[in-house]
């Protein structure tokens, strides 16, 4: 009897080990399986706009929700892009609602796309994005290698991270590392779908998890803080408008507010941001607009730590 117990405990155990074994094998390859080399050493360059740079900033669009009251100020976004004339603008993730690269989804990457000086129109994949695995909006980015990349726009460099497995892999983190190692851009920043941390005054964070691997967490920040990377950018919650700093203030998470808007009090929604950095200082100057209302509604201000 004991020995038929001990046996049931040794077949269960084998078999809980060898799904998380092949979860991790699985969330391996979703993330770094369309690259064969470092996507992070060789930057893609955006022409430099001078003493400053300014770009849009926007996450959580889900093009294609109906649900919920859901609700999109397209109209308002891109009158506001073709004033502003941005040179490259970003999405945090989750662009598509079921991951399906429909009409009004490819519509939508066209026209951030085009609204850009340098047509260029970086985006993070969201875990929404990969709900039609196989033939989904983040495969499309995965075979352009523009799921993990790396940008440059005069002193500023640009990371483009993927966590929407919920993992970014050790597989990603050595290659960025490595890539971070050998960067001698003056300020970087990080872009990344899901927030890392949660819980701070009474938001709604508090009963939500944030990245799910607390050694990964403290890895990415040990990195944030060995390389002088500044900030980094989220989104995931919706509600978002969150700064987390870290204890000796070297570098912050900020995590934004969704562009998708429901009738929910957790997604308000509406929501895109301009982000401005001095190249000279680091002064990083982020402006929060209301897409229904066109005005601005939250300002916040960092300062990016010199590199090499």
């Amino acid at each position: 009897m004991k020995k038929r117990g001990f046996l049931c405990y040794l077949i269960l155990s084998l078999v809980l080990v060898s799904a998380f074994v092949s979860c991790s094998i699985e969330k391996t390859s979703m993330v770094t399986g369309a690259y064969k080399e470092n996507p992070f050493l060789t930057p893609r360059v955006i022409p430099s706009t001078g003493g400053e740079v300014s770009f849009l900033l926007i996450s959580d669009e889900h093009i294609g929700k109906t649900t919920s009251g859901a609700s999109h100020s397209l109209a308002n976004l891109y009158a506001y892009m073709d004033e502003q004339a941005f040179p490259f603008a970003v999405s945090l993730g989750d662009l598509s609602d079921d991951g399906k690269l429909t009409d009004a989804v490819t519509s939508f990457i066209s026209n951030m796309t085009n609204r850009t000086t340098n047509k260029i129109f970086l985006q993070c994949v969201g875990n929404h994005d990969r709900h039609e695995y196989g033939s989904s909006y983040a495969s499309q980015l995965e075979n352009a290698h523009m799921s993990m990349c790396r940008y440059v726009c005069g002193d500023l460099s640009m990371y483009v991270l993927d966590n929407s497995t919920r993992t970014f892999t050790e597989k990603q983190f050595a290659w960025l590392e490595e890539a971070l190692k050998a960067d001698t851009s003056r300020y970087k920043i990080f872009f990344a779908h899901e927030n890392i941390c949660a819980g701070t005054d009474l938001s709604h964070t508090q009963v939500m998890i944030g990245f799910a691997d607390v050694s990964e967490m403290n890895y990415l920040f040990g990195l944030m803080d060995e390389y002088k990377v500044g900030l980094l950018f989220t989104g995931h919650t919706h509600k978002g408008d969150i700064v987390y700093d870290s204890p000796d203030g070297n570098y912050a998470e900020y995590n934004i507010c969704s562009f998708v808007k429901t009738n929910s009090i957790l997604e308000p929604g509406d929501n895109w941001y301009r982000v401005t950095v001095n190249m000279s200082n680091g002064k990083t100057v982020v402006e929060g607009y209301n897409g229904t209302t066109l005005k601005k509604d939250t300002t916040r201000e960092f300062v990016l730590p010199a590199g090499k």
